[in-house]
């Protein structure tokens, strides 16, 4: 029996590590992501500051509606609506990750406790 306990944390302590990779990837593309949607952000509000009327006048009057244009301009690229969904679906995935994690983080400590290598009054702190 203690082998297989101590397979089965080993087994489990593999899960938990090829879990942390795949968050970690997902955390560099969000960034990425981010990276991405902020030049486009930046982008879109020079177009707006730079704009000019027939005259050769500034098109937006005020600071509020040079924003109010750039943030319009964002929202109807499409480049920009697909990175805001593609985030979207990394960052409910990585609460799916966060989800497994603790579960085989509170299924290893479970088993620790059975194996008699840690008391079972620490079950209620984090893995």
């Amino acid at each position: 029996m203690e082998k297989e306990l101590r397979e089965e944390l080993l087994r489990l302590n593999d899960q938990l590590a090829d879990v942390a990779v795949k968050d970690r990837a997902r955390h560099h593309r969000v960034q990425k992501l981010r990276d991405e949607a902020e030049l486009l952000r930046a982008r879109a509000v020079v177009s707006a500051v730079e704009a000019r009327d027939e005259r050769g006048r500034p098109r937006y009057s005020n600071e509020y509606t040079t924003r109010a244009a750039a943030t319009v301009a964002l929202h109807e690229n499409p480049r920009y609506r697909e990175i805001e969904s593609e985030r979207e679906v990394l960052w409910q995935e990585m609460e799916s990750v966060r989800a497994e994690t603790d579960r085989l983080a509170l299924r290893r400590k479970i088993l620790m406790v059975e194996a008699g290598i840690m008391d079972p009054l620490d079950l209620d702190e984090s893995p």
